[in-house]
């Protein structure tokens, strides 16, 4: 998973060291140019946390866990060049996780026995690595787009990044062919200039091609093409490429363009990768319900998570299920904590997959799962 916090070894270490002690899931979004009021934000949460642990769990464990915190959320933390739009830091007595986010979160502070992961969660379902070809009708450059990040790639000196690099003086356009004979030229009419430029289009597509398959050739990462959409065709038709998606595609030019303004492109695929999955999860769940392997009620949603007999929980960033989670069974509490966020963390120690969805895409309104059998 490309999101640190949730590979298994660090969520397994966080929820071991003391399994009925306290962990703080605070998050925030940081705004570099209004630090006076993000720091109040940020101030205010702290104080959430001191009021929810030191009901919960006594005043010795937040004695514990507040240094941790306050250092996690320093100036320095908070404001490092690094920072996306928002900070996930997960505390307990042991030790502090810190975690940067590429889109705005609702501040909130939850104080359990398990982290909050569902804004952690969208965020994973956002991440999308990719390698961007940008190209044009006489240029080329490859971009690595690393945790929401754009990157240019260095080529090595003889990429075809140019036309002229690539065709040298197999260039056709703009000559015409003659023979002369006598005091008059004779002319071939096949290589006219327009013609001329669509043969070296086509060379230099190839060129770029077949660059690119050797440069490929050991990874499985997918390949965006960022071009007009002519030259998207062309390239499409030319390319024998398997990496290069068809469900990605930015259908402009990208000549000219900074990193920051390719980096403004982009942000639309991240959305697109996040609804893929949130619709690809959806139909699974319907298709499940059509085969009758639907799991709906709490209690049976309690039971198969504990099992590891549920491949998929589908919850929303807003689902609440007050009681308590007694080894394989839910048991409603309205004055008990919310089990939502335990049940994501069995899934995940389970194998299972998590899918975070807006309150009105669930499925009747309320968290359900797909059985694994």
């Amino acid at each position: 998973m490309p999101n640190s916090l949730l590979n298994t070894a660090t969520l397994t270490t966080l929820l071991t060291q003391h399994p009925d002690a306290p962990v703080v899931s605070i998050y925030a979004n940081i705004d570099p140019a209004d630090r006076p009021h993000t720091r109040l934000r940020v101030q205010d949460l702290i104080r959430q946390a001191k009021q929810h642990v030191t009901r919960q769990f006594g005043t010795d464990w937040w004695s514990s866990i507040e240094p941790r915190v306050t250092a996690a959320l320093s100036d320095d933390a908070l404001f490092a060049q690094n920072i996306k739009e928002s900070i996930a830091v997960l505390t307990t007595a042991d030790q502090v996780i810190i975690d940067h986010l590429s889109t705005n979160v609702t501040d909130q502070v939850s104080v359990g026995t398990v982290p909050e992961l569902r804004p952690l969660l969208r965020e994973q379902q956002r991440a999308f690595d990719f390698d961007l070809l940008a190209l044009n009708g006489d240029s080329f450059k490859l971009y690595q787009i690393r945790n929401h990040r754009v990157i240019l790639t260095p080529l090595p000196d003889d990429a075809p990044t140019t036309l002229t690099q690539a065709l040298g003086t197999e260039i056709r356009g703009g000559d015409v062919n003659s023979v002369s004979r006598g005091e008059h030229a004779g002319y071939h009419g096949h290589h006219t200039k327009d013609v001329g430029k669509d043969i070296d289009l086509t060379n230099y597509f190839q060129a770029v091609d077949n660059f690119m398959q050797a440069w490929q050739k050991d990874t499985q990462r997918p390949l965006v093409l960022f071009a007009l959409p002519e030259n998207q065709a062309l390239f499409r038709k030319l390319s024998r490429l398997t990496h290069i998606s068809t469900d990605y595609v930015l259908n402009e030019s990208p000549a000219n363009l900074s990193t920051a303004q390719i980096q403004q492109r982009i942000e639309p695929l991240f959305e697109q990768h996040a609804d893929q999955i949130i619709q690809t999860g959806l139909k699974a769940y319907h298709d499940a319900a059509n085969a009758n392997h639907q799991v709906k009620l709490p209690t049976d949603i309690a039971t198969a998570v504990s099992h590891g007999q549920l491949g998929t929980l589908i919850v929303a960033d807003t689902s609440e299920w007050h009681g308590h989670l007694d080894r394989d069974q839910f048991i409603a509490d309205p004055t008990a904590a919310n089990a939502i966020p335990s049940l994501c963390v069995t899934m995940l120690q389970r194998g299972g997959d998590v899918i975070v969805v807006n309150e009105d895409q669930l499925p009747d309104g309320q968290p359900v799962g797909i059985s694994r059998y």
